[in-house]
C-alpha cells in the first residue's frame, strides 16, 4: 500500500499485489495488480485500476530483454527495454513505452497518454568508474513533445553481490509546448544531483532490485530529493 499527497492537494491511496516466479535460471514473468484512488477537493475523486504483466529474460549472450503489457483506465499500456553488451565494459539500451499518465486527478480526468523512445549509452572506464549518456524523445497525446538529456558519473565501492555506488548526474527537459492539462511541462527544466545507488541486476539471481537515492538543485536553485526503487 502507498499514499502521497502533493503541494496541489492531490490524494492518491492505493493497494496491490506483484507476483514473480522464475521459468529457469535466466527467465522471470510477473504480474501486477493494484488498485487505487485520485482524489482533490476541488475536482472530487475517482477510481483506477493498473494491470500489468511481463517478461525478463536473456535471449542470447549479449542481449537481455525486460518487457511489459497492460492496461490503464481500460487503456492498453507497455514497454520494452532491449539491453546489448558487446563487450564488458559497454552496453547500449533502447527504451520504448507506452503509458497514460494518472499522477493526479486532473491528468486521469483528461486521459492523457504518453509514448517515450530512449536510447542510453554506458561505458565502463575501470571496473569501478563508468560513464552513463542518455537521450530520449516524448510524445503525448495532446500534440506536445519533449527532449530528454541525461549525463552521468559513478564510482562503485562494493563490487560483490548488490553493487553499491556514488556519482553525480545531470538532466536537460525541453518541453515543445506548455500545458495546463496536469503534467508537469516547463519550457526547459534542468537538474543536478548526487546520486547513492544500490543495484542487483544480475539476471540468474533469484532477487533482482535497484535503489537510487539523490540530492541536488534544479532550476531556479531550489534543493531537490529523489527516492525511486524497482523490485523484479
Amino acid at each position: 500500500a502507498r499514499r502521497y499527497r502533493d503541494s496541489s492537494d492531490n490524494h492518491m491511496d492505493s493497494v496491490g499485489a506483484r507476483f514473480s516466479f522464475d521459468l529457469d535460471r535466466l527467465n522471470r514473468v510477473w504480474v501486477l495488480d493494484e488498485r487505487c484512488t485520485l482524489s482533490q477537493a476541488a475536482l472530487g475523486s475517482r477510481s483506477l485500476q493498473f494491470l500489468e504483466a511481463g517478461w525478463n529474460g536473456r535471449v542470447s549472450e549479449d542481449f537481455f530483454v525486460q518487457a511489459r503489457v497492460g492496461t490503464t483506465q481500460g487503456l492498453a499500456t507497455g514497454g520494452v527495454d532491449l539491453h546489448y553488451t558487446p563487450t564488458s565494459q559497454d552496453r547500449l539500451t533502447f527504451h520504448a513505452q507506452s503509458q497514460v499518465l494518472v499522477d493526479t486527478l486532473q491528468l486521469a480526468q483528461n486521459s492523457v497518454r504518453f509514448q517515450d523512445l530512449g536510447l542510453y549509452y554506458r561505458h565502463q572506464f575501470t571496473p569501478e568508474d563508468q560513464l552513463e549518456i542518455g537521450y530520449g524523445r516524448g510524445f503525448f497525446s495532446d500534440n506536445n513533445q519533449r527532449n530528454a538529456y541525461n549525463l552521468g558519473y559513478f564510482h562503485t565501492f562494493q563490487r560483490t553481490g548488490p553493487l553499491l555506488s556514488l556519482g553525480v548526474a545531470g538532466r536537460s527537459l525541453a518541453y515543445a509546448n506548455p500545458t495546463n492539462l496536469g503534467y508537469f511541462s516547463p519550457e526547459q527544466f534542468h537538474t543536478a544531483q548526487i546520486l547513492f545507488r544500490l543495484d542487483n541486476h544480475v539476471p540468474n539471481d533469484p532477487w533482482m532490485y535497484s535503489l537510487e537515492a539523490g540530492i541536488g538543485k534544479q532550476t531556479g536553485g531550489q534543493t531537490i530529493t529523489s527516492l525511486s526503487g524497482s523490485l523484479g
